[in-house]
């Protein structure tokens, strides 16, 4: 018999925490990921590092025309920087792009890559548009990206924890199997349950919880009854549920 205090009946109000912390470790990988590609994209904007949407561009599609070099600047970590001109119809125009140490001289000729829509936007073959970096653009973007990915697993994760909680059907459970979980020491355990569904089957679960929680001191203590929410039509989408994680009306 479980003798913990009863859960409100659905819809139930949950608990912020209750919904958003089920996975927390995803927010915090996602927010981390954001926060280094963030600081990386600074890093290399203040050292004079642009974009490389340009280059994506011009890889994609470009119209062509011969220039002449006619300045060529050695910057830190081998790149050099080409100014040229060219002329696209009647338009002489003039243009900066990025090459190795071994690029071209004052006076050589080229070809270079434009728009077509924009002549203006260009580069010597050869070279890019983008000055190279301590860090590749394209890693930073990947781990922009990966993190903006884990974020979205994080929210949607928390979604579909509120709904269950919210709306879910309560049955009792008995805890099998209670452990740290490793690399956070004492402050969160892990929780192996059974329960039984309508039918009589029984199902396992686990989940993680706060060990300073008034669930995780009570399995601490060996408490080993406990509340299930679950999912009747997939009774595989379960969550422990106590208490603590809803909020009683005229609670604070």
């Amino acid at each position: 018999m479980n003798e913990a205090e009863p859960l409100p009946a659905p819809p139930r109000e949950v608990r912020f925490a209750a919904a958003f912390g089920r996975r927390a470790l995803l927010g915090v990988v996602g927010g981390f990921l954001l926060l280094v590609a963030a600081i990386l994209a600074g890093v290399l904007l203040t050292s004079g590092s642009s974009l490389p949407f340009d280059d994506h561009a011009l890889d994609a599609e470009h119209g062509l025309a011969d220039a002449e070099v006619i300045g060529r600047e050695p910057l830190p970590g081998g790149v050099t920087r080409l100014t040229f001109r060219y002329a696209v119809g009647d338009r002489r125009l003039v243009g900066r792009s990025y090459g190795s140490g071994d690029a071209p001289a004052v006076g050589a000729r080229g070809t270079v890559e434009f728009l077509r829509g924009d002549p203006e936007t260009s580069r010597l073959r050869g070279t890019t548009r983008a000055a190279s970096g301590p860090v590749p653009w394209p890693f930073v973007i990947t781990l922009a990206g990966a993190g903006v990915l884990v974020l979205m697993l994080w929210l949607r994760s928390a979604v579909l924890q509120r709904q269950l909680l919210r709306d879910g059907a309560v049955v009792d459970g008995r805890v099998e199997h209670v452990r740290p979980v490793p690399f956070l020491g004492s402050r969160q355990i892990a929780i192996e349950f059974t329960f039984h569904d309508r039918d009589g089957t029984v199902h396992t679960g686990r989940q993680w919880r706060w060990a300073s929680g008034g669930l995780g001191r009570a399995v601490l203590e060996g408490a080993r009854a406990v509340y299930v929410v679950h999912d009747p039509a997939h009774p595989s989408r379960c969550s422990l549920a106590a208490a603590e994680d809803f909020v009683r009306h005229g609670s604070a």
